[in-house]
């Protein structure tokens, strides 16, 4: 199989949330150089579907980049701060949306029968590294052979602590 990675070193995936700040630590942890490196961001770091895009683009780049390991960062003191499911309504009815079509979505089971509980995001850190660590490692498509590892970092000390 062909890849996309034209360099001699092997990559490794990081999924990360939006702060670009944490992209330092992420070159520290890692000990790689940001060229070797292939960052997924995402809102609050969550994987929160087996086979949705953000593990559908993690899935693609293992085969495409020679991937040599997954990095799991979460932040916890995150530019990304949970938003409460009210005030999330609040900006969505803002923008026009009806409370029905709330009410609709989470009838049809979009996601669970809590719609603004999938867009709010889980508020345990720690938890969502687990997590996101379990779901990528038991994943039927990503290779066993592949190291998965998660960080939670403070970007303003620059501390961080092994999650596993």
């Amino acid at each position: 199989m062909t890849t996309l990675n034209h360099s001699s070193q092997k990559k490794s995936l990081v999924i990360t949330g939006v702060n670009e700040d944490t992209r330092l630590l992420v070159q520290k942890i890692t000990n790689k150089k940001l060229e070797d490196l292939v960052i997924l961001s995402s809102f609050g770091s969550v994987i929160s579907q087996p086979f949705g895009c953000l593990m559908r683009n993690i899935i693609l780049a293992t085969y495409k980049e020679d991937i040599d390991g997954i990095y799991i960062f979460g932040e916890n003191t995150s530019v990304e701060e949970a938003m409460s499911k009210e005030k999330l309504v609040e900006n969505i009815q803002a923008t026009g949306v009806a409370e029905e079509v709330l009410k609709t979505l989470n009838y049809i089971d979009v996601v669970n029968h809590d719609l603004l509980n999938w867009l709010a995001g889980p508020t345990d850190i720690k938890e969502t590294i687990k997590t996101n660590i379990e779901l990528v490692k038991n994943h039927p498509l990503i290779l066993k052979t592949i190291p998965i590892y998660g960080y939670l970092v403070d970007v303003e000390t620059g501390e961080f602590d092994v999650v596993s």
